[in-house]
């Protein structure tokens, strides 16, 4: 249950990071878009490794799901391929950008999987805070990223 939220949280803060940097390069009228991407049960072995930790009859239950609905990473990655390299993305540009796309590459009919990730403010105070740890680490300064010497 825990590892669910986390995992929740997670996607969560990835598209709204995302809307974040589109709404930024929109108002610096730089022409890249960005998508989240949702790929759906896709079988691989954090499959296997996750049955591995459970009773016998939830592992062989999981395992058999997983080999029969799940398709193979090389098909999971089909929203990650429609993303990067279909016309037509870039030929409907205003309807991608900002996008959460689904397993079929299509855009999700909310535009996003929960309200939160539409919420400007809550975006807004994610890459602030996300500036701030990375000038922390060294990394950001001023408004340009630097490279790290170990």
């Amino acid at each position: 249950m825990i590892l669910r939220r986390i995992t929740g949280l997670s996607k969560l803060a990835l598209i709204s990071w995302s809307k974040e940097l589109q709404r930024r390069l929109v108002a610096e009228d730089i022409p890249i878009i960005v998508t989240s991407l949702n790929p759906g049960g896709v079988h691989t072995d954090g499959n296997k490794a996750f049955a591995a930790q459970q009773n016998f009859v939830v592992k062989n239950l999981f395992l058999l799901l997983s080999y029969s609905a799940f398709p193979s990473p090389t098909k999971g990655a089909y929203p990650s391929i429609i993303a990067a390299a279909s016309p037509e993305v870039r030929a409907n540009s205003k309807a991608y950008m900002g996008a959460y796309l689904e397993p079929s590459g299509k855009i999700g009919k909310s535009n996003s999987p929960t309200a939160d990730c539409c919420n400007e403010e809550l975006s807004q105070e994610l890459w602030t805070t996300t500036e701030g740890i990375l000038k922390d680490i060294g990394v950001l300064e001023g408004d340009h990223l630097q490279i790290v010497q170990n």
